[in-house]
């Protein structure tokens, strides 16, 4: 995962999308209701549950059979030394090369909680433990404006582990929340995505008729979007990344995070970068866009790599807040 639990760090900019959704009111309504908003989360922001019945584990400490649903993601106990093994066994994907599709591994049924609510997007840990939070530094601040939970604040969180190829039912549950946000406030809704949030919404309005964008859609609030991708997914596949627990080692997570097509989905574009704009540095070598592929052999890891296009002129408006001293990776190197 690239986003990892920090991320109400990006979220200073809570007064100035306050400002753009409560001035995104129709003036042509008399009743000046608040316009909905969805909250679309990045990678990692979506909690997961899971029920087990697996024929195997890992490790004797791990959990075979679970007869109800429970915390998967973010759960801070599952985290810890040893049993954080059982949890990547749990999380981790299987591609078929066939389908190019991902399922869950052997005996692991998965389900994201609270979709069109935003508790499970305002916090990552269900018990709301510190520093968990998400969406709620924002929620918090339309409440005083008028806003409801539940009504016009919304949430749509999705299994973050997939590209948009697999996201099909998700984009038609969207739909339909878009479509009921607008029916109770009458007014076209506006959303707030944070990182791969937004290139993943942005491949739903392109699926979307004109028609029905101009319709219900007002704005798109992107909050430290990942449109070009980030040079950080590739010091993912290469080391891992430990989320920012410095408790783990970021080798422990490393296959459940290459398992990801979502990971892939967030490689750095080529027709933004470049070929010539070095990535990754090794002794040896120099790896760009153009030769990346050999980075990722030196791995012998399979890559399926997805499709980047987007079309940022589908929403009447587009708000891309900019933000200052945040440490974001633009290069890799290797010693």
């Amino acid at each position: 995962m690239v986003t990892g639990i920090r991320l109400w760090a990006v979220f200073s900019v809570t007064s100035f999308c306050a400002s753009v959704i409560y001035g995104n009111i129709d003036q042509k309504d008399s009743s000046n209701t608040l316009p909905g908003i969805i909250f679309v989360p990045g990678d990692g922001g979506s909690q997961i549950e899971a029920k087990l019945n697996k024929p195997t584990t890992v490790h004797y400490v791990c959990t075979q059979k679970s007869d109800a649903y429970f915390d998967l993601w973010l759960n801070m106990e599952l985290l810890a030394p040893y049993v954080i093994d059982c949890w990547v066994d749990n999380m981790k994907l299987l591609y078929n090369r066939t389908t190019r599709k991902t399922t869950n591994n052997l005996g692991v049924e998965t389900r994201i909680p609270g979709f069109g609510n935003s508790d499970t997007v305002e916090w990552l840990d269900p018990s709301h433990r510190y520093p968990t939070g998400y969406f709620k530094d924002i929620a918090n601040a339309l409440i005083p404006l008028g806003y409801e939970r539940g009504t016009t604040i919304r949430g749509a969180p999705f299994d973050f582990r997939k590209a948009p190829n697999e996201l099909g039912d998700y984009f038609l549950q969207l739909r339909r929340l878009v479509e009921d946000t607008y029916q109770t406030t009458g007014q076209k809704v506006v959303f707030v995505a944070h990182s791969m949030g937004s290139p993943v919404l942005q491949v739903f309005l392109n699926q979307q008729a004109q028609h029905w964008k101009d319709k219900h859609i007002r704005a798109f609030v992107s909050l430290a979007g990942a449109w070009g991708g980030a040079i950080k997914a590739m010091k993912v596949f290469a080391s891992g990344d430990n989320l920012g627990i410095y408790v783990i080692q970021s080798k422990s997570l490393r296959a459940e995070q290459r398992a990801s097509p979502s990971l892939a989905f967030l490689l750095p574009n080529p027709e933004i970068w470049g070929s010539d704009y070095i990535l990754a540095q090794t002794p040896t070598t120099n790896y760009t866009t153009a030769n990346w592929n050999d980075f990722f052999s030196c791995m012998h890891e399979y890559l399926s790599q997805c499709g980047r296009k987007f079309f940022i002129n589908t929403v009447h408006i587009i708000w891309c807040p900019m933000s200052m001293v945040i440490n974001t990776v633009y290069e890799i190197k290797f010693q």
